[in-house]
């Protein structure tokens, strides 16, 4: 299951459930609390405007090696909450645990590349650099990375499509 989309036929990559994950995913989850909406005029959009913002986010997917990445750590994460069996054997978690290091090095080196960044030579060296962004970003003053939310941006850009394939729509009809 991926996240929710802007509508049902458009969904964003996500690197987990979040029906599976978190604590709505608990029996006994506090109920959401909810405010008094706000009054707005509805509106529709056709299957051909919808099929056409669709399409824009799938080519985008399938050539952003970050939204890539987001959709090869789902996948991971669906075959490992799949795992009914953990190995009890010392030497099994530590292959195991080795298998796991190389898969993440082997995907973020992916995306690297993709981006013609520098790739990391191992998992320690993936490590630091992930260690000392992190102390850099808290010794930042609050701020959001705008350039690394692939997911706002590929929002950002349906809605930039719309918007887009909207006005043709209001121009056409009025010619």
């Amino acid at each position: 299951m991926q996240s929710k989309g802007i509508h049902p036929d458009i969904t964003l990559p996500s690197t987990w459930d979040i029906e599976e994950i978190g604590e709505s995913s608990y029996d006994t989850a506090l109920p959401w609390d909810e405010i008094k909406p706000i009054r707005f005029q509805k509106f529709s959009m056709g299957s051909s405007l919808i099929s056409q913002l669709n399409d824009g986010h799938l080519i985008r997917v399938s050539k952003s090696p970050n939204l890539q990445y987001i959709l090869d750590i789902r996948k991971r994460y669906e075959i490992q909450k799949n795992k009914e069996v953990i190995s009890l054997n010392l030497t099994n978690r530590r292959i195991e645990k080795d298998e796991r290091q190389s898969w993440a090095l082997d995907i973020e080196n992916k995306r690297r590349s993709s981006l013609n960044l520098e790739i990391f030579s191992s998992y320690k060296a993936m490590e630091d650099y992930n260690d000392a962004k992190e102390t850099e970003d808290e010794e930042k003053d609050f701020e959001i990375d705008v350039d690394n939310d692939y997911l706002l941006n590929e929002g950002a850009q349906i809605l930039s499509d719309y918007t887009i394939f909207n006005q043709n729509i209001y121009l056409s009809k009025a010619a």
